[in-house]
């Protein structure tokens, strides 16, 4: 598309999504904002839109600084932008602050039910320690299921929440019906892990693997082969996975957990 017009705004974006999928982040990043560049300063929708992405795909490599900024912008132009939301509570969630994911997660869902909300307040409220209202926000999570059918995102936010409730092999089943069809990094990566807590570790590190063939630079998805690896006694991956972690990004809360296991081993 890009070969057939340069100033094309659809294909910049497609042309940043597969930047992203085969390592190339910096250059995901030039495309989302050169298309930003293209957008309209009436269409607000779009520029939210773009806006959003951007700090999707910051978070995703764990440059929270910029994620917020972008998500804060895209809430500037559209405010209460239901993806932007989103977004603003899983990058508090993921760099640590679940306490401010609660408020833009719930404004999020005051608009209408959403899959993705639900299971990101339901996170924050574990991660601050809100039992009561965690377990009410996961049970309406999982109410969600017939009407969440077929969304995108869907198995894999189900699967990494029976994951952490002690439900692993239920992940596996439902994962292991997708897995031939192929599956996103993102739903990969929660299938190795589904199989990591089920015992199988042999199989995860063959679906992590996949998750990481394309030459994604996702830190916590390192993080997560290394922990594999080390399931698989295997130290020598295991540390080579943290290496990779601290220089897909030194400054990560992700790098400083890859610093620790790397001192403890003494490599």
């Amino acid at each position: 598309m890009l070969d057939l017009r340069q100033v094309n705004g659809p294909g910049l974006q497609k042309a940043a999504a597969v930047r992203e999928a085969i390592g190339f982040p910096d250059g995901a990043i030039d495309f989302w904002n050169s298309a930003l560049h293209l957008a309209s300063n009436s269409d607000l929708e779009e520029r939210a839109y773009i806006l959003t992405e951007l700090a999707g795909l910051a978070r995703r490599i764990a440059r929270f600084s910029e994620a917020e900024r972008y998500a804060a912008n895209a809430l500037a132009l559209e405010p209460d932008y239901p993806a932007a939301l989103i977004e603003q509570g899983r990058i508090a969630l993921e760099s640590g602050k679940p306490e401010a994911a609660i408020a833009p997660l719930a404004v999020r869902l005051k608009q209408g039910d959403s899959y993705a909300a639900q299971y990101f307040l339901t996170r924050a409220l574990e991660a601050t320690g809100k039992t009561a209202e965690a377990e009410a926000s996961g049970r309406k999570f999982m109410a969600m299921q017939a009407n969440a059918a077929g969304r995108k995102g869907r198995n894999e936010l189900l699967a990494r929440y029976l994951t952490s409730h002690g439900e692993a092999p239920k992940a596996v089943e439902l994962l292991k019906a997708d897995a031939p069809k192929g599956l996103s990094q993102q739903t990969a990566d929660a299938y190795a892990m589904a199989l990591l807590e089920s015992g199988n570790a042999p199989q995860a590190a063959q679906e992590i693997a996949k998750a990481l063939d394309p030459g994604v630079r996702n830190p916590l998805i390192f993080l997560h082969a290394a922990k594999i690896a080390q399931a698989n006694k295997n130290a020598v991956q295991a540390q080579a996975f943290l290496k990779k972690c601290i220089e897909a990004n030194a400054s990560s809360p992700y790098a400083e957990t890859a610093i620790r296991e790397l001192q403890s081993t003494g490599k």
